[in-house]
């Protein structure tokens, strides 16, 4: 049995290598899994390969700033 943080290196290399093209046995057997942990792990995601979130522009406000500025509106309004 793997440890949590094996697996989950396992999962990230089979997905590179399935967004790389690589078919779904290929993969399996290049991260070291069989077949129906990779089954599960494609199926998990719908079949899409999963994507990392974007990183924040600075375009938007965060949470806080919008509430700081939202409470500064609101009291100076008074």
């Amino acid at each position: 049995m793997w440890s949590k943080k094996d697996l989950i290196e396992k999962q990230v290399r089979f997905w590179v290598l399935m967004a790389q093209g690589s078919t779904l046995q290929a993969a399996c057997d290049a991260v070291g899994v069989n077949r129906r942990m990779g089954r599960h792990w494609r199926q998990a995601t719908g079949g899409q390969v999963p994507r990392k979130k974007p990183e924040p522009s600075g375009r938007y406000l965060s949470l806080d700033e919008r509430l700081n500025t939202r409470s500064r509106v609101i009291w100076f309004s008074r």
